[in-house]
């Protein structure tokens, strides 16, 4: 649900998805594989991003001294 708010990454990850799924509904191993690791990349990414986005909101609330002190 939470993704799907979000279709610049939601599309992605469907497009990806439908490209595996598709890949092993053909037979075809190494392009099913290929996308998946070409998914676990993106995916890892998104995540990454995020804690780096977490990061810089978190130091920037307590420069302004809005985060609690056991959240910091």
């Amino acid at each position: 649900m939470h993704l799907r708010a979000r279709p610049q990454r939601w599309n992605p990850l469907r497009a990806q998805h439908r490209a595996i799924w598709q890949a092993i509904r053909e037979h075809q191993p190494q392009v099913a594989a290929l996308a998946a690791s070409e998914h676990i990349d993106f995916v890892r990414q998104g995540i990454e991003d995020k804690a780096l986005d977490e990061a810089r909101r978190s130091s920037a609330l307590r420069r302004l001294g809005e985060l609690p002190d056991q959240l910091a």
